[in-house]
């Protein structure tokens, strides 16, 4: 999901502003895409609350970063 959202941020810095290199159009789209990914996380949380079953079940898929995985886990 963060690389979908990642990737949505950089094409829209990228028509914003061509001039800008891959690695700084990355840098640039950092904290915003991270946000966005906490919203989106939590509305699919939220969803699920709402489903009647009662597990559910989030993936972290191995290219979630390593650094990021304990955040994630409490958030969740």
């Amino acid at each position: 999901m963060i690389d979908i959202i990642r990737r949505e941020q950089m094409d829209i810095v990228n028509k914003k502003m061509p001039h800008l290199t891959r690695d700084e159009t990355f840098e640039k789209t950092g904290k915003y895409s991270v946000k966005l990914y906490w919203e989106e996380l939590a509305a699919r949380i939220n969803e699920a609350r709402h489903v009647p079953c009662q597990t559910t079940i989030i993936f972290l898929d191995k290219n979630h970063p390593p650094n990021a995985v304990e955040a994630t886990v409490r958030n969740i």
